[in-house]
């Protein structure tokens, strides 16, 4: 690691798919604190695969029972917290749903809607995660 790239972090999310009235819609959620429309993810516990964290985050964060599809690709991005610097790398996933589960982490996610691919493109805070989003449609789209 460099001192310009930060701490490694591994993490994995989802794109979450469902059809609804024969179109495909994209689960979006807003997290409490920052208010910005996101693809559900987090970070790897230890012992973690990426495909298991991306299982376990998406079904926390979301509510819903997933199942996993295949790898859409990933994104990496750098922050600094606590005067340290860290280099994020998060796989997603394509997964679909067809249960809802009774809770959700309501202390870390405000609120989950079902958006159109269209309008989730429009949405989305990050311009890494709508390249995620446009490469899950396509993958989708092929399956």
């Amino acid at each position: 690691m460099s001192i310009l790239e930060g701490i490694p972090v591994r993490a994995a999310g989802g794109v979450l798919v469902k059809k609804d009235a024969g179109e495909w819609k994209v689960l979006l959620i807003q997290k409490r604190q920052s208010r910005l429309w996101m693809l559900p993810k987090g970070h790897l516990k230890e012992g973690e695969t990426s495909a298991e964290a991306s299982q376990r985050e998406v079904a926390e964060e979301t509510g819903f029972a997933v199942t996993l599809g295949p790898l859409i690709g990933a994104i990496s991005f750098s922050y600094t917290r606590n005067l340290q610097r860290f280099h994020e790398t998060v796989d997603f996933y394509l997964m679909t749903t067809e249960y809802a589960r009774d809770w959700w982490d309501e202390d870390e996610i405000l609120q989950s809607k079902w958006f159109s691919f269209e309008e989730a493109q429009n949405t989305l805070a990050f311009p890494d995660e709508s390249g995620i989003l446009r490469e899950g449609r396509q993958l989708l789209e092929g399956l």
